[in-house]
């Protein structure tokens, strides 16, 4: 999972598009046909009901960007989380923080400069204190 900001609508649409576009060519789809484009219609429609779910355009308003987990493969409200192994210790323990806008951007913007997901930067920096 990666943790991406969009500050429009439209970089987030564009990007959906490529990653669309990107899966189908790797399973070896027929960009020029019409089940295609049948196809991405839909999952456009999607696209657009999690943006609105999510209320993104006021979070861009709030503070300048709205900020999504990408998976790999598509959003799933349903997915089941699989435990993650550490140092080959089994993780048994969770927490869940909430965090002001500004403190919640110096984690994203500390992600990306470590290559890191949420997760393993608080782990890191919990071990590293």
């Amino acid at each position: 999972m990666r943790v991406i900001s969009f500050k429009s609508y439209e970089e987030y649409r564009e990007f959906m598009i490529q990653k669309f576009i990107h899966k189908a060519k790797r399973k070896g789809a027929k960009l020029e046909n019409e089940e295609f484009q049948k196809r991405l219609d839909e999952h456009m429609e999607r696209v657009k009901e999690f943006w609105d779910e999510r209320e993104c355009e006021k979070q861009i308003a709030d503070r300048g960007s709205a900020t999504l987990s990408v998976h790999r493969g598509m959003f799933k409200e349903d997915q089941h989380k699989v435990s993650k192994h550490l140092d080959n210790t089994r993780l048994t323990e969770s927490i869940h923080v909430r965090l002001d806008a500004n403190t919640y951007d110096k984690l994203l913007t500390f992600c990306e400069q470590h290559d890191m997901d949420i997760s393993q930067a608080v782990r890191f920096l919990i071990q590293n204190s």
